[in-house]
């Protein structure tokens, strides 16, 4: 099976702090990271659990800040080329908060894949479900942990069938440590992008 077309839905780069209690910079601070390019703007807060969020369509971007987490999301759909998210979210991250403040850090990649094959979905599903309840499953999908030993890194990928053609995955890469510098947290995201891209391209439906 080859891959025919490739359509990124959404990509996300995360900075976790597992000792928590994070607080949420004031609109006006993030309003100045986008001088100029803030109409439009919604802003989302919820007090009680912690969240404050920021919706940009002029950036095609959101940043939502959590009582553990800070994310930045890219949604305008586009290719890893053309985002420069994980620059911002060091940004961000050195901007806004005390160091070492955030002790994780990973990508999340959600891309939807379509293949110049039919998916054999009910010859996978036959293989453990009996026929009269395969018939009856309208989607489906698959999830794999890659660990490595001696490695500070968590890959966690999650398949689902959603057409005949069509494969949605998404890819969590997860790192067990301190963030870096804007370059080279970006430098990572374009890395393991193509890394995840590579664990596409291993497909392979082979059944009896």
């Amino acid at each position: 099976m080859t891959i025919t077309a490739r359509q990124p839905i959404e990509t996300t780069v995360v900075a976790v702090s597992t000792a928590g209690g994070l607080r949420a910079p004031d609109p006006a601070s993030v309003l100045g990271l986008f001088p100029g390019k803030t109409d439009g703007m919604r802003l989302f807060d919820d007090v009680t659990m912690g969240v404050r969020v920021f919706t940009f369509p002029q950036e095609q971007l959101r940043l939502t800040f959590e009582k553990m987490r800070v994310r930045v999301e890219d949604t305008g759909s586009r290719h890893i080329e053309d985002l420069h998210i994980g620059e911002l979210l060091m940004k961000i991250v050195t901007q806004f908060y005390p160091p070492p403040t955030f002790d994780r850090y990973g990508f999340n990649y959600d891309v939807m894949y379509r293949f110049d094959q039919v998916i054999p979905s009910r010859m996978i599903l036959g293989s453990f479900l009996k026929d009269e309840a395969a018939e009856y499953v309208s989607a489906f999908g698959w999830q794999c942990t890659v660990s490595k030993p001696k490695t500070n890194r968590h890959e966690n990928y999650f398949f689902k069938v959603v057409s005949p053609l069509e494969l949605q995955v998404l890819a969590n890469i997860e790192f067990h440590q301190r963030p870096k510098t804007g370059p080279d947290v970006q430098k990572e995201l374009i890395q393991w992008s193509k890394e995840s891209q590579e664990i596409i391209d291993k497909l392979s439906f082979v059944l009896p």
